[in-house]
C-alpha cells in the first residue's frame, strides 16, 4: 500500500512539472499567437458619413447591432457605421426605394467586451463593436419610422415623424425630444427612457424592463394617461397626483389613471417600475411621489 502511495505521489509531482512547463512554453512560443488568430478571424467593415438620398420612411431590422439617430448638422441625410463580423461579408443591407430607407442586418458581431483565456491561462481583453448611426435633418418629418431591433441599443434624439414603431428585445431605448403623432414601443427586458418626448397617442410596454418618461407639465396635462405595473412601482410628480388616481389592488398590482383629454398614453411594464414627471419637477429636484390611493365610492382620492 505503502508503495502504490509512493508511486502515485510521483506521478502527481511530474504532472504538475509538466503543466507548468507547458504553460511556461505556450506563454513564449504559442500562446499570444494563439489568440492573435482568434482575434484576426473577426473581419471589420465600416463607412464615415456617407451622404444618402432624403427619406419619407424609414425601416430598419438590425439583429445585433447598435443604432442611434442623431440631429444632422445641414439639412442632409447620413450614414456612418462600424461592424465587427466572423465573416468576410458585410452583415449590413443599405437600400433606398420609392423614398423608403431599408436597413437589414445579420450576422454582425455584437457589441461586447470581455477577458478571454486560452489553454495556457494567458489573458487578453478582446471587444466588438457593431454600430450604426444615422443623421437626420431637424427639419425633416418622417412618415413612419420602424425599427426592429435583437440584441442592441437604441439612441433616439431630436426627431420629428407621424408614426414611430420601436420594437426591442434586449436592449435599453433612450429616447429624447421626439415628436410623434402615433406611438408604439415594446421591450422585452430593455428599459425605456424618454425625456421631452411628445409622443401624442400610443403605447409603451415591456415585460422586465423599467419605464421612464419625462415631458412637458402643460403636454401631460392634455394627455390621458392608463399606466399598470404587476410586481413594480409606479413614481410620479405633484401635478400627476393631483390630477389622477394612484392605487394598488389587492394583488399588489399597482395603476395610475388619469382621464379627460383627447389623446392616450398607455403604459405597461409587467415586472418593472414605471416613473411619470414633468420637466419642471425634474428641473426643481421634486421628490417623487410613491403614494398608495383608493378611491371611495364617489371616486374621491384617499391615501391608505
Amino acid at each position: 500500500m505503502k508503495k502504490l502511495v509512493k508511486i502515485l505521489g510521483i506521478t502527481a509531482m511530474a504532472l504538475c512539472g509538466s503543466g507548468i512547463f507547458l504553460q511556461l512554453a505556450g506563454s513564449a512560443l504559442g500562446g499570444k499567437e494563439e489568440i492573435a488568430k482568434v482575434q484576426s478571424a473577426c473581419y471589420h467593415f465600416d463607412i464615415e458619413k456617407q451622404k444618402l438620398s432624403a427619406p419619407t420612411q424609414l425601416m430598419a431590422d438590425l439583429a445585433h447591432m447598435d443604432i442611434s439617430l442623431l440631429p444632422s448638422t445641414d439639412e442632409n441625410w447620413y450614414i456612418s457605421y462600424a461592424i465587427d463580423s466572423k465573416k468576410n461579408e458585410n452583415p449590413l443591407s443599405i437600400k433606398e426605394e420609392n423614398g423608403i430607407l431599408y436597413l437589414s442586418e445579420r450576422n454582425a458581431q455584437e457589441t461586447m467586451s470581455y477577458e478571454q483565456s486560452n489553454f495556457f491561462n494567458i489573458t487578453k481583453h478582446v471587444e466588438y463593436n457593431s454600430e450604426l448611426t444615422l443623421y437626420v435633418p431637424k427639419k425633416a418629418v418622417l412618415d413612419t419610422c420602424t425599427l426592429k431591433l435583437g440584441d442592441g441599443e437604441l439612441i433616439l434624439e431630436e426627431m420629428n415623424t407621424k408614426h414611430l414603431q420601436i420594437n426591442m428585445k434586449d436592449g435599453d431605448a433612450d429616447i429624447s425630444h421626439i415628436k410623434a403623432e402615433r406611438f408604439s414601443i415594446t421591450t422585452a427586458d430593455g428599459d425605456v427612457t424618454g425625456y421631452g418626448f411628445l409622443g401624442k397617442h400610443g403605447e409603451i410596454m415591456t415585460d422586465y424592463g423599467d419605464i421612464f418618461l419625462t415631458t412637458e407639465k402643460d403636454f401631460l396635462q392634455n394627455i390621458n394617461i392608463s399606466a399598470s405595473t404587476e410586481l413594480g412601482d409606479i413614481l410620479i410628480s405633484d401635478s400627476l397626483t393631483k390630477s389622477g388616481i394612484l392605487k394598488e389592488d389587492d394583488n399588489g398590482c399597482t395603476t395610475y389613471e388619469k382621464l379627460g383629454a383627447e389623446n392616450m398614453w398607455e403604459i405597461i411594464s409587467e415586472n418593472g417600475d414605471i416613473t411619470l414627471q414633468d420637466t419642471q419637477a425634474k428641473n426643481e429636484n421634486a421628490m417623487l411621489h410613491q403614494e398608495k390611493t383608493d378611491t371611495d365610492h364617489t371616486g374621491k382620492i384617499t391615501s391608505e
